[in-house]
């Protein structure tokens, strides 16, 4: 389920998501979409769901996230960087790491 899908359903006010007959989340759907409150939400919740990545702390609120370094939490333990797959944008600018990447599969999500 995408964004735009979420937003546009009037499922309700408030949902809820369980996770071995615990609440995990109770929120707004967008909310619970946009801001997950524990990775399995965030697993769990859209069609692709979110990525994963390993960030590790290079101190001061800097992150590094598949080679690049990002502002983030001041927390010194390390933590996994989700995005969402619509968040993310192609870019001929490129990232400087001389790494070559290529489409790994596609999947149908509506007419643009």
């Amino acid at each position: 389920m995408t964004h735009d899908q979420v937003e546009a359903m009037s499922m309700a006010d408030r949902i809820s998501v369980m996770h071995q007959g615990k609440i995990v989340q109770a929120a707004s759907p967008i909310e619970v979409y946009r801001d997950p409150a524990a990775e399995f939400v965030a697993s769990f919740i859209g069609d692709p769901p979110m990525n994963f990545l390993p960030a590790e702390s290079s101190g001061s609120g800097r992150w590094t996230v598949a080679g690049q370094s990002l502002e983030g939490p001041v927390s010194g333990k390390n933590l996994k960087w989700a995005i969402r797959p619509e968040d993310l944008r192609v870019s001929d600018q490129g990232l400087g790491t001389g790494q070559d990447c290529g489409a790994i599969g596609s999947a149908y999500a509506g007419d643009v």
